[in-house]
C-alpha cells in the first residue's frame, strides 16, 4: 500500500495498492508518481444510518469517486508520530483496524474507542517494510504453492525466499529442524507437522480447517463475531461442531457490561451468516451426531429464538431449529428400532420437545430415554410433563401424566410433592378421575394444608 496525495485540499490523499494493473493507468503497474489504480474504498450510505463500512479495492481515475476513496490525514492526539485517517466526505468516520485481518470505516466522536479497535497508525517507509515481515508471511506463500499437500522440511528450508529471510531480515542462521518443529507445533492452528520415514514434512491447513480452529477457541462475543462476520465460503465447509462454541461465545455478555452499537450490530450479523451457513450444508454434517450433542445445539438456538432478537434473525433460527428437530426425530427413531446404540438424556427432553414438528412425532423419545422416564423421579417427570404441554405435545403430556400418577401412588414418593405434582395435573386437565382417586390414596400421609389446597384445586 501507498499514499497518493492530493492536491484539492492539505493532507487529502488516497491509499492505493501499488503494482495494480488497471484500466485508468491503461493496463500498466502503478507505481509511485503515476495516478489511477485501486484504492482502499468504503461506502456509508447516511440515508440509511451512516453505519460503518467494510473496505474493498475500487478502481477509481483522477476525480473519480471522491466520496469513496478519500481520506484526509489527521495527527493523532494520543500517540507521537501516528496519524488517524477521516473520511474526506464523511466526517467522523475513521479507517480502523480490528484485530486480527480487518479494516473498516468506523463512526467516532471522540471518547472511549471500542474494545480492540485501532485508528492510530504510523507511516513506514515502503524499503524498510521488509523489516516487519513475520516468517509466517515468508512461508505460507511456500506451502500455498504446494495446493496444501505435505512438504517436505528440507524442501521449505530450501526455498530462496526462506534463506533470503533468515540471511537479510534475521541476519541469523537458519534454524534447525527442532526450532521449525516448535514453530509449527506453537502454530498448529495453522500447520499440521509430522514426522515419518520420509522425514520431517509440514503442510498448511486449508482455510476452513483454520476457522474451525479459531472458532473452538473464541472467549468473548466480539470475537466470535469478528471470526463470522469476517469469514467467506470457508464458514459453509465447516463442520457443525464447529458452531457451538461460537453461539455459545455470542451469548456471552461483554467484561464492562455494557456493548456499543456496533458490537450489537456485528453480533447480530454473525448470526445470520451462521444461519446461513447452517442451512446451506453445515447442518447436513450433523446426520450422525448423538443426541446429546443435538441438543447442545438446540439449546443455544432456543436462546436465540426467545431474546427478542431482529424478525429476521429470529425467523432463519427457527428455519434452523425445524431442520436440527428433523435431524433429532431421524436419530431417535434409528435409536428406536436399534439402528445405532444411543439415548435421549431425559433432562434434554423438554429442549427437543420445544423444537418446531417435534409436539406431534415425539413418541420414539418417550421409549428411548436415558434413564427410562417411568424411572424417573417425580420431580424431573413433573417438569417434562409442563415442558410437554407448554409446547403442545398433548400426547406425550398425557402419557407422561400417567407414569406421573403412578410415581404419586407409591408409599415412598413424599407427601408434600406428591400434592404439588397432583395440582400440577390438574391445573393442565390431565387425568382429573385419577387424580382424585390418587388424591383419596395418599390423604392420610397429607398434611393438612397440602391436602386443602389440592382439594380445592381439583373442585375448581
Amino acid at each position: 500500500l501507498s499514499l497518493w496525495w492530493l492536491p484539492d485540499v492539505n493532507n487529502m490523499c488516497r491509499i492505493r495498492a501499488l503494482e495494480a494493473r488497471t484500466r485508468s493507468s491503461a493496463g500498466e503497474k502503478v507505481v509511485s508518481g503515476r495516478p489511477g489504480g485501486f484504492n482502499l474504498g468504503f461506502t456509508i450510505n447516511l440515508d440509511e444510518g451512516g453505519r460503518e463500512s467494510d473496505l474493498r479495492l475500487m478502481e477509481a481515475g483522477k476525480g473519480e469517486l471522491n466520496e469513496n476513496v478519500n481520506f484526509i490525514v489527521v495527527p493523532s492526539p494520543l500517540f507521537d508520530n501516528a496519524f488517524r485517517f477521516e473520511g474526506a466526505f464523511r466526517k467522523g468516520y475513521y479507517l480502523a483496524f480490528r484485530p486480527p485481518t480487518q479494516l473498516r470505516m468506523i463512526p467516532y466522536s471522540g471518547g472511549a474507542l471500542p474494545a480492540k479497535i485501532v485508528i492510530d497508525f504510523t507511516l513506514v517507509d515502503f524499503q524498510a517494510m521488509f523489516k516487519f515481515i513475520d516468517i509466517e508471511e515468508v512461508m505460507r506463500p511456500v506451502a500455498e504453492a504446494h495446493g496444501g499437500s505435505w512438504l517436505s522440511l528440507e524442501t521449505l528450508k530450501a526455498d530462496s525466499n526462506v534463506t533470503a529471510y533468515f540471511t537479510n531480515i534475521l541476519q541469523k542462521p537458519m534454524w534447525d529442524d527442532d526450532d521449525f518443529q516448535s514453530y509449527f507445533e506453537g502454530h498448529f492452528e495453522m500447520w499440521e507437522y509430522r514426522v515419518d520415514s520420509d522425514g520431517p514434512a509440514v503442510r498448511l491447513r486449508s482455510v476452513d480447517e483454520r476457522l474451525g480452529y479459531a472458532l473452538e477457541r473464541v472467549k468473548d462475543a466480539s470475537e466470535a463475531a469478528d471470526l463470522i462476520v469476517n469469514s467467506g465460503e470457508e464458514l459453509r465447509r465447516l463442520n457443525w461442531l464447529h458452531v457451538i462454541p461460537v453461539f455459545e461465545a455470542l451469548e456471552k455478555p461483554s467484561a464492562s457490561g455494557n456493548e456499543d452499537v456496533s458490537a450489537v450490530v456485528m453480533r447480530m450479523e454473525a448470526h445470520r451468516k451462521l444461519f446461513g451457513a447452517l442451512l446451506g450444508g453445515v447442518l447436513a454434517t450433523a446426520s450422525k451426531a448423538s443426541l446429546g450433542e443435538l441438543a447442545r445445539l438446540a439449546r443455544c438456538l432456543q436462546k436465540i429464538s426467545a431474546d427478542g432478537a431482529a424478525p429476521d434473525v429470529v425467523q432463519k433460527c427457527n428455519d434452523v431449529r425445524t431442520a436440527l428437530g428433523q435431524l433429532v426425530l431421524a436419530r431417535a427413531d434409528a435409536a428406536d428400532r436399534g439402528n445405532v446404540s444411543d439415548r435421549a438424556n431425559l433432562e434434554d427432553l423438554p429442549t427437543f420437545l420445544a423444537l418446531p414438528g417435534m409436539s406431534a412425532n415425539s413418541d420414539a423419545l418417550v421409549r428411548i430415554t436415558s434413564p427410562p422416564l417411568a424411572d424417573a423421579p417425580l420431580e424431573q417427570i413433573l417438569q417434562t410433563v409442563t415442558a410437554a404441554r407448554s409446547v403442545g405435545a398433548v400426547s406425550f403430556a398425557a402419557e407422561a401424566a400417567q407414569l406421573l400418577l403412578r410415581q404419586c401412588c407409591r408409599e415412598d414418593s413424599p407427601a408434600t410433592v406428591v400434592a404439588g405434582a397432583l395440582r400440577s395435573l390438574v391445573a393442565s386437565g390431565f387425568h382429573l378421575d385419577a387424580c382424585a382417586a390418587t388424591l383419596q390414596a395418599r390423604a392420610k400421609a397429607m398434611p393438612t394444608e397440602e391436602l386443602a389446597a389440592t382439594i380445592a384445586a381439583l373442585g375448581e
